[in-house]
């Protein structure tokens, strides 16, 4: 059985060795025809240098091309709200964190401090202040606000209805 697969083999081989030694002949060089002579042999000249048409543009100043802010606005919705004793201390908390985006503290009755999350992503809470300006958020209502770097203490932007 061994013969007969081994004879069948290099029947079926044989053509293609064939062809493969055709190809794997070597190629005898007649030499470049002109066209090709000439374009190898052709120096490369530089071009000349030319002067600028205008003079070179100011370098602007790196602090005022310095890029902008970016802000991203987010909607939340709110949890629930903070009132009395707990709001008054926890407010205090954020001013003793250096955060400036509180009220005078004499404002702070008229301010609502909510705790909510962002829509969809209940997974980190955060603090809400909301302006007098906004009317009263009750638990559910969605507002808008701006995140930025404030660890997790945001002001309401905005109400959405």
């Amino acid at each position: 059985m061994q013969v007969a697969d081994k004879a069948v083999g290099r029947a079926l081989d044989e053509p293609q060795v064939e062809e493969q030694g055709k190809t794997n002949q070597l190629l005898i060089s007649h030499g470049l025809d002109p066209y090709q002579d000439a374009f190898l042999r052709a120096k490369l000249i530089t071009p000349p240098t030319v002067p600028p048409a205008s003079p070179p543009l100011p370098q602007p100043d790196p602090a005022e091309s310095a890029v902008p802010l970016v802000t991203r606005l987010a909607t939340v919705e709110v949890w629930g709200l903070v009132l009395g004793d707990e709001k008054r201390s926890m407010l205090e908390n954020i001013r003793d964190l250096g955060i400036t985006a509180l009220p005078p503290e004499e404002a702070w009755d008229q301010w609502q401090l909510a705790e909510g999350g962002i829509q969809g992503d209940h997974s980190r809470p955060l603090l809400i202040l909301v302006p007098p300006e906004l009317g009263k958020l009750r638990s559910g209502d969605h507002a808008v606000i701006e995140l930025g770097m404030t660890n997790g203490f945001y002001v309401a932007q905005d109400r959405l209805e």
